[in-house]
């Protein structure tokens, strides 16, 4: 989660450019590893630059993660995602009392029926000088029934909420959930460490 332009000073381009660090920008699918997926990715990935941060979230709030890309000596660049929000999805926004006010640091779980529990963390950091959308995003794809949602808040409690729509923003207030207490039974889905 990070932009970057070269580290190394191609000395043909230091007299032609002020900014000699310049590099083709590429865009890398996380799956089982990384798969560079850039020639597929749109005609800002066909350019050159010195991008020195990213900001991830859902700027247009349709349901999918777009990136906002900062450049040395270039314009900032929005890139947004035209393809996640034709598949169920849900964003959260958590808000603290205990915690802090944005729920940073926090554990949000997905519970999804006869499948392990999807985890996330809500969180704005990842990239040079950059803060992300501090809302949680679940992108479902072809993923069974939602249950529920965990939230391990930072201040150390655990609650339960449950799910009414997919396709939608929700908005979760620490101490208005169902309290969980952390006995170890099948009930309570334990958080990876």
């Amino acid at each position: 989660m990070s932009a970057s332009g070269a580290v190394m000073i191609e000395h043909s381009q230091v007299v032609a450019n002020a900014f000699p660090n310049a590099q083709r920008n590429q865009l890398f699918l996380h799956d089982a590893r990384y798969t560079d997926i850039s020639s597929t990715a749109g005609d800002a990935m066909a350019l050159n630059e010195v991008s020195l941060g990213a900001a991830f979230g859902d700027i247009d709030n349709d349901g999918d993660t777009d990136i906002v890309v900062s450049n040395c000596n270039g314009p900032v660049e929005l890139l947004r995602n035209h393809v996640g929000q034709s598949k169920p999805w849900l964003s959260i926004r958590l808000e603290g009392r205990a915690s802090n006010m944005d729920g940073t640091g926090s554990r949000v779980a997905l519970i999804l029926r006869d499948q392990e529990p999807l985890w996330r963390r809500a969180h704005t950091d990842g990239s040079y000088l950059s803060a992300s959308d501090p809302r949680v995003l679940f992108s479902l794809g072809e993923l069974g029934a939602s249950e529920a949602i965990i939230v391990g808040w930072f201040s150390g409690t655990r609650e339960q909420f449950a799910i009414t729509e997919l396709r939608t923003s929700v908005t979760l207030v620490e101490g208005t959930g169902s309290t969980m207490v952390h006995s170890g039974g099948s009930q309570n889905r334990r958080e990876p460490d």
